[in-house]
């Protein structure tokens, strides 16, 4: 048993359901976010995000609240705590805490008078303050976590019979050409890994990159040359939250500047059940992993294999 389902398995039913009425009134608030038309908007439905998730922590916290105790929640407490526990430059902003926590609502309009480039930064503040509020919590139940232990042992079992003798020979013939290679993003997310851990060899871990929040992220690979590809393997994010990266595009060019789509993947995949791809013979220099949309990109390894 691991410590997520050890944790479900103390809630009370009673608890656990409402844990999740309040989860899932987040999640709607939070995808809502991610996909509104303006500052204000965003930032409203981000505040009503956070005030949900924190009474979704309230109640995984304290089997015996009631109603009233959660509608009493406060935000800024609960996220000020979230942020103790990041500390350093993953410390919340500040000013994101005290605008999630305001109950003014004249407050959000402040998003609507900042400039461009003030108001992406203090949304991306809010959205990164929301997410930490969020992974706080636990809201799966126990059958999910079951099911999805289930999958990744019955994915990978179903992944080590599909290779087969045959396809671990071409593997073994075409080198992964892209470990150690240069990495470029679109950005990065404050305190994670540089980028470079998504090319060197561990399959593992939460991830090796991830990038802000922003429209059509990106992550590419500078091969170092010309080659002729076989095979590419995305080895998505380890902590949860897999289909966050869907759809996701698999690009390649010659000159790292034009990009052309070889594949879009719009189902599940994992560290343990990764996004292969057949690329036979396709020449190359330049691969990239991009989503066309508002999203962040969070993967563990991308696998190239070729040769010259």
């Amino acid at each position: 048993m691991n410590e997520a389902e050890r944790v479900v398995r103390a809630y009370s039913p009673a608890q656990g359901l409402r844990i999740r009425e309040q989860f899932t009134a987040g999640e709607v608030r939070f995808e809502s976010a991610r996909e509104a038309a303006s500052p204000v908007a965003t930032g409203i439905l981000l505040r009503e995000a956070a005030g949900s998730y924190a009474r979704a922590r309230a109640a995984a916290r304290d089997a015996e609240v009631d109603d009233a105790a959660l509608a009493a929640v406060d935000v800024g407490e609960a996220l000020a705590e979230v942020s103790a526990t990041r500390g350093g430059e993953d410390a919340l902003s500040s000013d994101a805490i005290a605008f999630l926590s305001s109950r003014d609502g004249a407050e959000a309009t402040r998003l609507d008078r900042m400039d461009g480039e003030s108001a992406e930064a203090m949304s991306q503040a809010l959205d990164t303050a929301v997410a930490a509020l969020r992974s706080d919590v636990e809201a799966r139940t126990v059958a999910h976590l079951q099911v999805t232990r289930g999958l990744k042992i019955a994915l990978a079992a179903v992944v080590v019979l599909a290779l087969g003798y045959g396809v671990a020979r071409s593997l073994y013939a075409s080198p992964n050409v892209a470990l150690g290679k240069p990495v470029t993003a679109s950005s990065r997310w404050a305190g994670t890994p540089a980028g470079q851990e998504v090319v060197d060899g561990n399959t593992g871990g939460t991830f090796g990159i991830h990038t802000q929040t922003e429209e059509n992220p990106w992550v590419a690979i500078d091969l170092g040359g010309n080659y002729a590809l076989y095979e590419a393997r995305i080895y998505n994010r380890g902590d949860g939250w897999f289909d966050d990266a869907l759809p996701m595009a698999f690009e390649v060019s010659d000159d790292g500047a034009t990009y052309q789509e070889i594949e879009r993947r719009t189902t599940s995949f994992s560290q343990s059940a990764p996004w292969i791809l057949k690329l036979p013979n396709r020449r190359a220099r330049f691969v990239r992993v991009r989503i066309p949309r508002k999203s962040q990109v969070a993967l563990s390894e991308i696998e190239v294999f070729g040769r010259r």
